[in-house]
């Protein structure tokens, strides 16, 4: 259960560090953000920037996905921090800071990390749906196998759709990024 409080102290709670994190996603992304860029924004910045946030994350249709992240979404949009508007079945949501959301981020960025914000934000920032599917599941795989070999063949083999050239081209840019190291 998320409680939203507002107002700035000096110490920021774990709830809060990952509502500032999320806004920080939104505010600092340079195209449309939708519910999959959110996931797999915080995915990377999790897990392959190693950002403490302790969402749980487990492989889904799309790649890696929480639930508590939806939720924190959707909580976001009931206290008007975000507004989450379904454009059709072929675009699906469009996520923007309202006017609150961006107060509470402009008043709090100073206590996190925002470098690592602008990192993932390079990273993904041309990136469509597919790419961010296959760029957060090599992520998610390279957690539990060790090498290039191993890490390329399950993600083929649930995702058959990824060729190895795909792949492939996903491990080089962790790795240039110093994400991946083998």
């Amino acid at each position: 259960m998320y409680y939203v409080n507002v107002k700035s102290g000096d110490k920021m709670t774990n709830s809060m560090k990952k509502i500032i994190y999320l806004l920080g996603i939104i505010d600092k992304a340079e195209q449309p953000v939708g519910k999959t860029y959110i996931q797999k924004g915080i995915y990377l910045l999790q897990e392959g920037l190693g950002k403490a946030l302790d969402f749980a994350y487990k492989i889904h249709f799309y790649g890696p996905y929480s639930q508590e992240l939806t939720n924190l979404v959707d909580v976001l949009d009931n206290v008007n921090m975000i507004e989450v508007s379904y454009l059709n079945e072929n675009m699906g949501y469009k996520i923007e800071l309202t006017q609150a959301g961006k107060r509470l981020f402009d008043a709090e960025k100073g206590k996190i990390n925002i470098s690592k914000i602008d990192k993932v934000s390079s990273l993904i920032s041309v990136a469509n749906v597919r790419d961010l599917e296959l760029l957060s599941t090599v992520l998610y795989f390279s957690k539990i196998f060790k090498n290039r070999s191993e890490i390329r063949d399950k993600v083929m083999t649930l995702k058959p759709h990824f060729n190895k050239k795909h792949v492939n081209e996903a491990i080089e840019i962790f790795e240039e990024a110093e994400i991946l190291k083998f």
